[in-house]
């Protein structure tokens, strides 16, 4: 019999045989036809053509189409009836079943919502399809459902999600992208404006998308079109959605009937370009991928403006403004919590609030998750809230059948194997930051390979960059990151990281300690630990500047190494951070680092380093104002380098007792023990220290009335340092030398020296003791009359100590302000400024 094909009655004789497919034939528009005993689909109109192929399931824009063209299927094979397929179909189901006729008829039905995919396969195949081609059917039956799911009825034109009421803040950020959307001048834009919104998970991405979206059509504006597509770039059960996908429902939503869309991307890309040009439209693009996903679906008409979310990185998008969204203030953060759980909850408890949103990090999804929980369990106080945090971490965070871990696990699982190993070893890194190159030694690899993680994790935002080229993590992500180390690493290969970031730390900071003073004598000796290769300095203002900016972190490295047992670690970090603490009068710090530093030396039972520790705590201690209690650890320390037989450490002592007692006006007992210091260093040989003896001995003498030995001793002082060729000594020696020349009122002699000492400052790049030395040079030259000159010199000491020793350039600022009413003076009045330099042999 010749076959029938629903929907179209045969115009033209002449058939061949039954389920030919060259038979040559027309189609006319046909009333809907019985077949198979049902009523069949309404056919399309298609003239007069020939149709001598199968029907293309792929030309099935909707679940409706493709059913129609099921049902022309079955007549282009014979048209069976629905029993025989029945019997056909079930035993090709895995496993084996039976199948009513009535379950066959109902796969034909044009408005089902959803097919069984085995079964329409199965259908196909008891046509008699090859297996190309009922693979073809069965992927287009999955294509129609994602149509289903993400294309939304054809000629919906105002798509746009719910504006939540529990919206909050944004008011910087939402300016900020309502004027991107803006046209800047007359003219207006001349292509398309693209907006990309980007943060980590959680950061309230599409909340702050979609209430622009809706400001932007209550103002008038894009009131004609906004498609909306969530194309579920980070989704746990489902793969992103096809561009292509994507294209056919805008089109669809746009009004092209489905047999006229193009099969291909590009070329349906090309009609969506046409057939949205010039409407006042507005694209959501929400959860995207990457750039691929989304450049098919950018319009190309100035009348559109594409809003893009996506909590990976765009910079590849061409044309894209980006967005980068950060966590909620804390009135926002406060706000929110308290429109979810009840603003009463929040006054209640103020400071419980406070504290409660700063464990949420200020993260707005885990705020809102937190408030949540919390509007279920009324009776629940936010201080217990704050216990239950505490005693959970991060799984406390959920309300409902939400929870904030599976949405850092989808970010976490998209990573390469070597990008997830670097974010959980990271959260090892002592401190609150990481630079690339403590990075690369905590992973073990080269710094050029672990920058390009880095890359890949900030393109993620599961790290952030911070001042400075440093980097780190958001809170919540920190003890995410904790956790994915605990459960992936094995606990010998967290032990490993983490003695090479600290053995890193230790020696580089070493390296920087010594490069201002490669001269003087650390108390410890040569030791380097092995481990990754440390960084190396071209200047002594770079090591200063490393020393610094790492300073917080080399702190934690000497308490976590502390805590792990690393007892030697802990024990010599101090001890490279002496130009930190003195050059910022950290000394509370140096006091609490040099009593850990001391502990872990009492249990590794070395008591020459315990000696050299105590030296260093009692310099500390000193320097707080504490002299009785620094001349106690002095002399423990001496009492253990003379059990160690250490005449270099003894002596080392002495000199800071020396200058222990200089600073308590105890000019005699000084004099005693910088001289018995001296004994000892010329004994064995010590020339550094022999000249800051001889220095700290000039300067008691001095103050005892004795100028003559004094000067003398500095001029002996000064001498040693030059041959040691240690220009910070030499410059601290003729400080001191023109600081005494100017109180015998030889001024003249006075500004030599200290412009002498001016110039080894800057060649050591040593700006505190630079700006000494200016504020020293102003007494002299005011006492010659050159009032402008001590100006300009307190200006200089006030520039460098600015930013770095603020009470020291509060004093210098007053001096310049006497220094300016003197100048049409001789008078030099309180401009005596003794400028003494501390010493560390």
């Amino acid at each position: 019999m010749p076959c029938r094909l629903a929907g179209f009655r045969v115009s033209a004789a002449g058939l061949g045989a039954p389920g030919s497919r060259s038979s040559p034939v027309t189609y006319t528009r046909a009333r809907p036809a019985a077949v198979g005993g049902r009523k069949g689909t309404q056919g399309w109109v298609l003239g007069d053509i020939g149709y001598t192929d199968a029907p293309d399931p792929d030309k099935a824009g909707d679940l409706t189409e493709f059913i129609g063209l099921l049902e022309t299927l079955r007549g282009w094979y014979g048209n069976p009836s629905y029993r025989t397929l029945a019997k056909r179909v079930g035993p090709l189901l895995r496993p084996p079943e039976t199948v009513s006729q009535s379950t066959i008829g109902d796969v034909f039905q044009p408005r089902r919502r959803r097919l069984n995919i085995d079964l329409v396969a199965a259908i196909v195949r008891a046509l008699g399809a090859d297996e190309p081609t009922v693979r073809k059917w069965k992927a287009a039956c999955v294509a129609v459902h994602a149509v289903e799911k993400t294309g939304g009825p054809a000629g919906v034109l105002r798509q746009l999600p719910a504006d939540l009421a529990t919206f909050t803040g944004r008011a910087h950020e939402l300016t900020h992208l309502m004027n991107a959307s803006i046209p800047s001048g007359a003219a207006g834009p001349s292509t398309v404006v693209i907006s990309a919104i980007e943060g980590m998970a959680g950061v309230g991405k599409t909340q702050l998308a979609v209430h622009a979206a809706h400001e932007l059509v209550r103002q008038g504006r894009f009131a004609e079109v906004q498609l909306y597509v969530n194309l579920r770039g980070f989704d746990p059960e489902q793969a992103p959605v096809d561009p292509a996908v994507v294209l056919d429902g805008f089109l669809r939503q746009l009004g092209v009937p489905g047999p006229q869309i193009p099969a291909g991307l590009a070329e349906r890309s090309a009609m969506f370009r046409d057939r949205i040009h010039d409407k006042h439209a507005l694209l959501l693009l929400d959860n995207v991928s990457d750039e691929s996903q989304v450049r098919e679906l950018i319009p190309a008409s100035p009348t559109c403006l594409v809003l893009i979310t996506s909590r990976r990185s765009l910079a590849g998008l061409d044309g894209a403004s980006p967005h980068h969204l950060d966590v909620f203030s804390t009135t926002e953060a406060l706000e929110l919590l308290g429109r979810i759980a009840g603003t009463e909850r929040v006054t209640a408890e103020p400071q419980a609030a406070a504290e409660l949103v700063e464990l949420c990090g200020r993260l707005p999804l885990a705020v809102a998750l937190t408030a949540s929980h919390l509007r279920g369990r009324p009776q629940r106080s936010l201080a217990d809230q704050i216990t239950r945090l505490r005693t959970h971490g991060i799984d406390a965070f959920g309300a409902g059948g939400r929870s904030l871990r599976p949405v850092f696990d989808i970010s976490y699982r998209s990573l390469e194997s070597q990008a997830r190993r670097l974010f959980r070893l990271l959260s090892l890194h002592p401190g609150a930051d990481f630079t690339p190159q403590s990075a690369a030694a905590l992973a073990g690899m080269k710094e050029a390979p672990t920058e390009r993680l880095l890359e890949r994790l900030i393109d993620e935002h599961l790290i952030e960059q911070r001042a400075g080229g440093r980097l780190g993590y958001h809170d919540l992500l920190k003890q995410y990151a904790v956790d994915r180390a605990e459960d992936d690493e094995e606990e010998p290969d967290r032990a490993g990281a983490l003695v090479r970031v600290l053995t890193w730390y230790l020696n580089t900071a070493d390296t920087a300690a010594r490069l201002p003073r490669p001269q003087r004598r650390h108390a410890l000796p040569e030791l380097p630990v092995p481990g990754p290769l440390c960084l190396a300095f071209d200047s002594p203002s770079s090591a200063r500047g490393w020393l610094a900016a790492e300073y917080a972190n080399l702190l934690a490295a000497q308490r976590t190494a502390a805590e792990h047992g690393h007892h030697e670690l802990a024990a010599r970090i101090p001890q490279t951070l002496f130009e930190v603490f003195a050059g910022q009068g950290l000394w509370t710090d140096w006091v609490d680092a040099c009593v850990l530093a001391a502990e872990a030396a009492k249990r590794l039972a070395e008591p020459r380093l315990e000696a050299s520790l105590n030296l260093d705590l009692a310099g500390a201690v000193a320097r707080t104002g504490s002299l009785d209690e620094a001349i106690k650890h002095y002399e423990t320390a001496a009492a253990l380098f003379v059990s160690v037989e250490n005449p270099d450490g003894e002596a080392a002592v002495y000199v800071n007792l020396g200058q222990v007692h200089f600073s308590a006006q105890h000019f005699a007992e000084a004099q005693a023990h910088y001289q018995y210091a001296l004994g000892l260093l010329r004994r064995v040989g010590n020339p550094v220290g022999e000249a800051a003896a001889l220095d700290g001995l000039g300067k008691s003498s001095f103050e005892a009335g004795d100028q003559g030995t004094a000067l003398e001793l500095l001029l002996q002082a000064r001498e040693l340092y030059r041959q040691a060729e240690d220009r910070f000594g030499e410059a601290t020696a003729t400080s001191n030398l023109g600081h005494l020349l100017a109180r015998v009122d030889r001024h003249h002699e006075a500004v030599a020296e200290l412009r002498t000492a001016v110039e080894l400052c800057q060649r050591v790049e040593h700006r505190m003791a630079e700006a000494s030395c200016w504020e020293s040079l102003a007494t002299p030259l005011q006492a010659l009359g050159d009032h402008q000159g001590a100006v300009d010199a307190l200006t200089h000491a006030y520039a460098l100590f600015a930013g770095a020793d603020e009470t020291a350039a509060h004093r210098v600022q007053v001096l310049i302000d006497r220094a300016a009413d003197c100048r049409s003076t001789s008078s030099s009045a309180g401009l005596t400024v003794p400028a003494q330099q501390s010493h560390r042999s």
